[in-house]
């Protein structure tokens, strides 16, 4: 007899066809069971609303190993969100950054706006775009780009900064308006890679901007004792992952892939890895895992490991919850600040026994479009530390056993503390 396969790390089989199968028979509706994006979920009535929420309840308890008895699930976990959600991952990073000025705000949200995301519109700097159906039509995207240069373009705008804080504003500021004007020309002459390419250079402009106004307005969010000796991040990092991977033709090829961690929300795990990262643990990594739903690498070895928490920020709090999920909290109706939302989500993995054993990382690949956000087994149950900002091309093309060569802190606006 064959021994038992151990499970407890694996986020793909968690996600398998086994599980969205048992959605089905518990009655969601979800129809053939074949493998589904991130448990996408179509209701049809508040029937199927209801029993949706069940279902997806059930699954979450099986999976997590949670105790939740489904009539509170039923009640509250799985409401649907008012609006749609922000599927641009630079754009939720923007927005989770605290004391961020509305003009700011303002301008991201109309430059994001030009781009629908997915796994079907991957975006990309390097030149490649995969699906037209990534880009808004181009007059819209002139508007919405004339609307952000003059948000940009307002007088005293860096008020309250001075010293090497303004400089560093007022040329990020200049970086920001002068990839816009690129966006705006690219656009007039439909020139779709352009767009892109200078959309995420704009982004990552206005993103420095927010975080130098932020670290000089605000202090770090508290942490809980127990873990206040662990590296924390205060700010904006960004880091570049080389990876070894073979070409859909079979060549062997390398490629770079651009995070960028949020320790605004996530001090201690964004903290613990880029820690990782500038020691070199995360340096000939393997892929151990992919699908068309998620990329996850193996856990890192570490000469004196240290337990990393589960860490998750809700909306309108000033600190996180710490070493537990929020349904074991019972914060069932509380949102993520940083949601599965982008494709290009990073996080870190845990044995589903044990959330307090992170170390290793995962991508989700799913098309957000079709996951409605608070309708996935992620959000509130793993740590997300940040998103891949530029490089999601190569993301796609990941498969298991290629590696990462490199990881490496490149950029952005923080401090360790």
């Amino acid at each position: 007899m064959a021994p038992a396969t151990d499970r407890s790390g694996d986020v793909a089989w968690m996600m398998s066809v086994g599980f969205v199968h048992e959605l089905a028979v518990l009655g969601t509706g979800l129809g053939s069971p074949r493998r589904q994006r991130c448990c996408s979920i179509s209701m049809k009535s508040p029937t199927a609303e209801t029993v949706g929420r069940i279902s997806a309840g059930v699954l979450m308890s099986a999976v997590l190993g949670l105790s939740v008895p489904t009539d509170v699930l039923a009640k509250s976990s799985m409401r649907l969100p008012s609006k749609a959600p922000e599927t641009n991952a630079q754009a939720i990073l923007l927005d989770a950054v605290p004391n961020c000025p509305a003009w700011l705000k303002e301008a991201g949200i109309s430059v994001s706006s030009v781009t629908t995301e997915g796994g079907g519109n991957i975006r990309s700097s390097g030149g490649e775009v995969r699906s037209s159906k990534g880009l808004k039509t181009w007059p819209y995207i002139e508007k919405s780009t004339a609307k952000a240069l003059d948000k940009l373009g307002g007088s005293g705008l860096l008020g309250s900064l001075d010293g090497k804080d303004r400089d560093s504003a007022e040329a990020r500021l200049e970086d920001a308006k002068s990839a816009l004007r690129a966006m705006k020309a690219s656009a007039e002459k439909k020139k779709s890679a352009d767009v892109i390419s200078n959309q995420i250079i704009g982004l990552r402009a206005m993103d420095d901007i927010a975080s130098i106004i932020s670290m000089r307005s605000t202090t770090p969010r508290p942490v809980a004792d127990e873990f206040s000796k662990l590296p924390k991040l205060f700010g904006h990092a960004d880091v570049e992952l080389l990876v070894g991977y073979k070409t859909p033709s079979g060549q062997p090829t390398k490629g770079k892939v651009l995070l960028e961690l949020d320790g605004f929300s996530s001090p201690i795990s964004a903290g613990s890895f880029a820690s990782l990262v500038k020691n070199g643990n995360y340096d000939g990594l393997t892929i151990r895992n992919e699908d068309e739903v998620l990329v996850e690498t193996e856990t890192p070895k570490m000469a004196s490991p240290q337990p990393i928490p589960i860490e998750i920020l809700v909306q309108g709090s000033d600190s996180a919850e710490y070493g537990t999920s929020l349904q074991e909290a019972g914060l069932f109706n509380e949102r993520p600040v940083l949601p599965f939302n982008a494709y290009g989500t990073l996080a870190l993995s845990h044995p589903f026994d044990d959330l307090n054993s992170q170390g290793g990382f995962f991508f989700v690949k799913t098309d957000p479009t079709e996951t409605p956000a608070g309708l996935n087994l992620l959000d509130g149950n793993y740590s997300v530390v940040g998103y891949v900002i530029d490089g999601q091309t190569v993301l796609s093309d990941l498969k298991a056993g290629d590696s990462v060569i490199s990881a490496k802190l490149v950029g952005g606006v923080y401090d360790f503390i």
